[in-house]
């Protein structure tokens, strides 16, 4: 995005701030729930409280993931907004072919944070921790907990398979890691089928360079 000519895009007809701007200030608020989901996940670790069920050991880790939920599903809606500043104001985006082709090469990660998102937005459905331990060692997880046909509380079958499984922190940040090169490399995909091929646009310099 940073190869284009700033004047290649629509961002001021939408009110938004350039399409760099958008992406940049999109990860900035990404990376910092990262950070904090994995120092809660080192701090409970560390600490080892959670063999102690009267103990409170896991509300700065539930917290932390949530946020990140959050920040990482605005991001698919912010990805959207820079591929609507490839066209002008009022033209019908969402049929260009382009697009579409994007939104197929993001729904299944789409549809699966969003389905968590939506859920604990909506149907006050929370983040309940799980943890496997031994002498020396702890895997920890969570699920999306919901109300089940018998009245107990357990995970939300609409997110995890027969309402009985959860997600492993050591795989689902990884999950989330990974799916953001996939959704970066779409969007460029995307944008450059839309725009062509970029010029060379050095910010600090306002200088343009063809390739």
């Amino acid at each position: 995005l940073a190869r284009y000519d700033p004047s290649r895009f629509s961002h001021t007809s939408y009110s938004l701030r350039p399409t760099i701007g958008i992406y940049r200030t999109s990860l900035m608020k990404i990376w910092p729930r990262f950070e904090a989901t994995l120092r809660s996940i080192q701090k409970v670790l560390r600490e080892k409280r959670f063999h102690q069920p009267s103990v409170p050991w896991d509300e700065d880790l539930l917290e932390s993931c949530e946020g990140l939920l959050y920040s990482l599903f605005e991001h698919l809606d912010d990805c959207e907004s820079i591929l609507k500043c490839c066209f002008p104001l009022g033209q019908e985006y969402k049929r260009n072919p382009h697009f579409r082709e994007y939104q197929r090469d993001i729904k299944p990660y789409r549809d699966s944070i969003g389905r968590i998102v939506n859920r604990i937005k909506h149907n006050q459905c929370r983040l309940r921790s799980i943890v496997f331990y031994g002498n020396e060692w702890a895997s920890l997880g969570y699920f999306v907990e919901t109300v089940h046909a018998d009245g107990a509380i357990g995970p939300d079958p609409r997110i995890h398979q027969g309402g009985k499984t959860a997600f492993s922190y050591s795989r689902d940040l990884r999950h989330h890691f990974a799916w953001l090169y996939v959704i970066s490399r779409s969007l460029v995909k995307a944008a450059k089928a839309i725009l062509g091929a970029p010029q060379k646009w050095l910010w600090n310099q306002q200088v343009r360079m063809t390739e």
